[in-house]
């Protein structure tokens, strides 16, 4: 078990991922777990539920690992005697229907515009927009890419190895430099981690990037799997989870002089009016009108 909590740790302190890779590990690892034959006790049973639980704390404005809580706590609770079973075949129906969801965003995306002979700025690390990237990957040469280092963790940095790797010409610049490029840019993409009806939630810069999109007319575009849409939260449910605890000072300065007090935060509220098209894996919809899409 001692293996075990310090993989599942690794997942739960995961900041450098985006939401559905950070899923896409946390079932893994459960899957594997299952495979070996483990995670069949009682004991076992309450083990995942307190880590569900915890992990649905450590990301709480990660809406894919919030889904996924929720459903899979809900299998666990209500499977008795057979949990163990229900919840395998929870883990292989689940990742049956959400596999193809980020293709499916990318081909969704194809159609409400072209990125070919295009500028585009990225912000952060995004499996959404990996994908439609790597749709793209014959037109590489003719798209030129944009990317923050997105601090203070610099996933940005991972996003951009990544696409340079596909063939991309990526120019990396740092957060605070974004509107320098204002009138290079056609286009921003950005990913998020909760939609909710006047705003999204991604990493902070991401309010900076589209402040400086709408004041110089650049398009703004979000894509994000439905699961990330949460249209009916009640006042207490939306606090929560757009609640963040201040995460490591020392990542911004690691031994600050006396009288200098570090505050570091990950996420940000966004004004939905700003976005031109909120883009899922099966229609695109207006900034505006994201507050009338029903889905969870």
């Amino acid at each position: 078990m001692t293996n075990l909590n310090e993989e599942l740790d690794k997942i739960r302190d995961d900041h450098y991922s985006g939401s559905a890779e950070i899923l896409q590990n946390y079932i893994d690892l459960l899957k594997h777990q299952y495979k070996k034959g483990d995670l069949r006790s009682s004991f076992d049973k309450n083990f995942i539920l307190r880590n569900l639980e915890q992990l649905s704390k450590n990301h709480p404005t990660y809406f894919l690992v919030q889904h996924f809580v929720n459903e899979a706590t809900t299998i666990i609770r209500t499977g008795r005697k057979e949990w163990d079973t229900n919840l395998s075949n929870f883990l292989k129906e689940y990742e049956l229907i959400w596999k193809d969801v980020n293709t499916m965003i990318a081909a969704q995306t194809e159609s409400s515009f072209q990125l070919v002979h295009k500028t585009i700025l990225l912000h952060s690390n995004s499996s959404a927009l990996k994908g439609l990237f790597r749709l793209n990957k014959p037109d590489a040469a003719k798209i030129r890419i944009i990317q923050t280092e997105s601090r203070p963790q610099f996933e940005g940095r991972v996003q951009a190895e990544y696409l340079a790797g596909l063939g991309y010409n990526v120019t990396l610049i740092t957060d605070a430099s974004i509107a320098l490029y204002a009138d290079m840019i056609d286009m921003v993409l950005l990913g998020a981690d909760a939609i909710y009806k006047e705003f999204f939630v991604n990493k902070t810069g991401s309010h900076l990037i589209a402040l400086v999109s709408e004041e110089n007319g650049v398009p703004l575009y979000v894509l994000a799997d439905s699961r990330k849409i949460w249209n009916r939260q009640d006042h207490s449910r939306l606090s929560q989870t757009i609640s963040e605890e201040p995460k490591p000072a020392g990542e911004i300065w690691h031994d600050p002089p006396k009288g200098i007090n570090p505050e570091n935060y990950y996420f940000e509220t966004i004004p939905n009016k700003w976005v031109d098209l909120f883009i899922t894996e099966s229609e695109a919809i207006n900034g505006k009108e994201i507050r009338n899409l029903k889905i969870n």
